[in-house]
C-alpha cells in the first residue's frame, strides 16, 4: 500500500528529516505502507497549477492514502480578508474530494494550516487569525463529509521549525496507521 504526503515547501524538509535518520526510513513502518514524498516551495491552493501538480504525482505514485498540508501561502497575502480564508478552505475540500474520487483514494487527510513565527506580507497576528479562520471553516467542511478526514498537528504553536518537523512526523505516522484498514 502506497501513501503520498503532498504540501508547501514543508514536506520537503519532512523528506530530508527523515532521510537523515535511518531509524525513520518509510517512518519505519515494517510491511507497512509505502510513503512518498511532494513538495511545492511556495504551494498555493489557489494556483491551479500547483493542483495540477499535485494530481500528476498522485497519477504517478497511484497511491491509496493522500496527506495534504497546502494553503498557508495563500494566506500570507496583503489582499486577502476572513472571507477569502474560508473561500480557501473550500477549495481546498473541493480539490481533496475530487482527487480522492478521481484516483480512487482509500483515505484522504488534510492537515490544519499551521502559523508561523515569520511571514513575508503581512503582519504575524493579522497571518495567525486568518489561520484561526481557515481551519474552523476547514474543519467544519470535513466534518459534513465523510470522505475526508481533518488532521490537526499539536505541539506547534509558535511554528519551530524543529518542533513541526519532530510532530509532522509522529503525526503523519499515526494519520496513515489510522487509515489501514
Amino acid at each position: 500500500m502506497r501513501g503520498l504526503i503532498a504540501e508547501s515547501s514543508h514536506v520537503r524538509r519532512l523528506q530530508q528529516f527523515i532521510l537523515n535518520r535511518p531509524s525513520l526510513d518509510n517512518f519505519a513502518l515494517i510491511d507497512g505502507p509505502e510513503i512518498h514524498f511532494y513538495g511545492i516551495r511556495g504551494g498555493q491552493i489557489s494556483r491551479s497549477n500547483d493542483l495540477s501538480n499535485i494530481s500528476s504525482k498522485i497519477q504517478e505514485i497511484q497511491p491509496k492514502h493522500l496527506i495534504l498540508h497546502i494553503g498557508e501561502n495563500d494566506l500570507d497575502n496583503n489582499n486577502i480578508s476572513k472571507e477569502d480564508a474560508n473561500e480557501l478552505s473550500l477549495k481546498l475540500v473541493l480539490f481533496a474530494n475530487t482527487v480522492g474520487s478521481r484516483f480512487s483514494l482509500y483515505s484522504v487527510t488534510i492537515c490544519h494550516l499551521l502559523p508561523r513565527e515569520r511571514t513575508r506580507n503581512i503582519k504575524c497576528d493579522i497571518y495567525k487569525e486568518l489561520i484561526k479562520e481557515a481551519n474552523k471553516a476547514l474543519k467544519c467542511e470535513i466534518k459534513n463529509n465523510s470522505g475526508l478526514r481533518y488532521w490537526q498537528i499539536f505541539g506547534v504553536k509558535n511554528s519551530a521549525s524543529s518542533v513541526f518537523l519532530m510532530e509532522c512526523t509522529r503525526s503523519c505516522v499515526l494519520c496513515v496507521l489510522s487509515s489501514r484498514i
